[in-house]
């Protein structure tokens, strides 16, 4: 489902936890990435395998952030 995006494509991941799917698209090239999670230790552990995550609620942070992404994936 990615093949058509560019691999500096803007997408967020709601619902990111540990950065599992942030790994993956990172693996396959994708370098514009973004994950989201309500939960801080989830964060924390995005964070300590460098990837670039926020502590948000997902309804508020899309409204603060329309247009921004390419892709959305939850």
């Amino acid at each position: 489902l990615l093949k058509a995006y560019r691999r500096d494509a803007p997408i967020l991941e709601l619902g990111c936890g540990s950065g599992q799917m942030l790994w993956y698209l990172r693996r396959i090239g994708f370098n514009n990435t973004v994950g989201i999670d309500i939960s801080k230790d989830q964060i924390e552990l995005a964070h300590a395998k460098g990837f670039n995550a926020i502590c948000a609620d997902a309804p508020t942070f899309l409204k603060e952030h329309e247009n921004k992404y390419e892709v959305i994936i939850f």
